[in-house]
């Protein structure tokens, strides 16, 4: 099936590109999913997406780090960011952006209510704003362990 997908794009291509394309994929191979990592049901991806797409309220369980293990929540499911293989969901709850790891979320219905997405709103930008602020917990995290007095 995958091979019969490749066929029509190649096809297109004028023959000098096309013999360039087949090279390609005789020589390289991307795998971008990560190894030892849970995979996201292909149901719950294509559910979510809509979501997305269609600006459709979610109710979602998922498995959280900190207790209780298992939390629920209403969101508004404005993107998805793909980062090495992971899939993760930006949405709003109670007016707060916040990211959730697709593969820990445990159920997921799609309601019929609609919200309305920020103007200008995009995930990229939220989520260089999520690195940047997850890496300076980090250090924080590792300057406290390290000394407290070495903590900003």
């Amino acid at each position: 099936m995958l091979a019969a997908a490749q066929l029509k794009p190649t096809a297109a291509l004028p023959p000098p590109l096309r013999d360039r394309a087949g090279r390609i994929r005789e020589r390289f191979h991307l795998d971008a999913l990560g190894r030892y990592r849970e995979q996201d049901a292909e149901s719950a991806r294509a559910a979510l997406a809509d979501a997305v797409w269609n600006q459709r309220r979610i109710q979602v369980r998922y498995r959280r780090w900190a207790e209780p293990q298992e939390g629920e929540r209403a969101l508004d499911p404005y993107g998805l960011v793909l980062k090495a293989g992971v899939r993760y969901l930006v949405a709003a709850v109670d007016g707060a952006v916040r990211t959730y790891r697709v593969s820990s979320l445990l159920r997921l219905d799609v309601g019929e209510d609609g919200f309305e997405r920020p103007d200008g709103f995009g995930p990229a930008a939220h989520w260089q704003d999520c690195l940047a602020t997850y890496d300076a917990r980090r250090l924080h995290r590792a300057l406290t362990t390290a000394s407290p007095r070495l903590a900003p």
